[in-house]
């Protein structure tokens, strides 16, 4: 009984306008007036490969999301581990939760660009024949732009390794398994003496 007035404004703020989007998709609209035209609008935009082509970059884009998981916690356990080097990899980690996305998407023109960032690492490390432009091609591309979003998105905005962090949160977690037992028998013990 207590939904009803949360439901009926749910139903006017989200089903509403997308009856009306429905609607006029169904019509040729000139901002005043709208004539129906029947499923036109559809058959028109199923036939454009434009459409395709964002709805593969869509799919593409999604498929990284797995890894926009996964690599954050692999990338929270090392610095948890304080790993050699984990400073550096903790303030690359947080860059982007302090910079805008313009910035970020500048950053990553210079990383990804035929003499770009990449390509020198890739020279200093020996491996300079594997040179690449990866903004060149439009898989490419897409794969440059999905590495960016996971960067962008997986910098939490806190942990655990972070400084802020008493160090007793820290260690209370890294206890031994076979403590837990051991505390709980002498607990339990404890309490029947009671």
């Amino acid at each position: 009984m207590f939904a009803v007035p949360v439901i009926v404004l749910e139903l006017l703020l989200l089903a509403v306008p997308i009856g009306q989007a429905i609607y006029f998709s169904f019509t040729r609209w000139d901002g005043i007036a709208s004539t129906w035209i029947g499923p036109e609008n559809y058959t028109r935009l199923f036939g454009d490969p434009t459409f395709w082509r964002v709805i593969e970059n869509n799919l593409l884009l999604l498929a990284s999301i797995p890894f926009a998981i996964l690599i954050p916690l692999l990338v929270a356990y090392l610095l948890n581990e304080h790993v050699p080097g984990w400073r550096f990899f903790r303030s690359a980690y947080f860059l982007p939760t302090a910079i805008s996305w313009v910035v970020i998407g500048m950053v990553s023109l210079r990383v990804f660009a035929g003499e770009g960032i990449l390509n020198h690492v890739l020279s200093a490390v020996g491996l300079g024949s594997i040179h690449t432009d990866m903004l060149s091609g439009e898989l490419s591309a897409m794969v440059a732009v999905a590495i960016t979003f996971i960067w962008s998105v997986s910098a939490p905005t806190r942990s655990s390794s972070s400084p802020g962090w008493p160090p007793s949160t820290v260690t209370s977690t890294r206890r031994p398994a076979w403590t837990a037992p051991a505390r709980s028998r002498h607990s339990s013990r404890s309490r029947s003496r009671c």
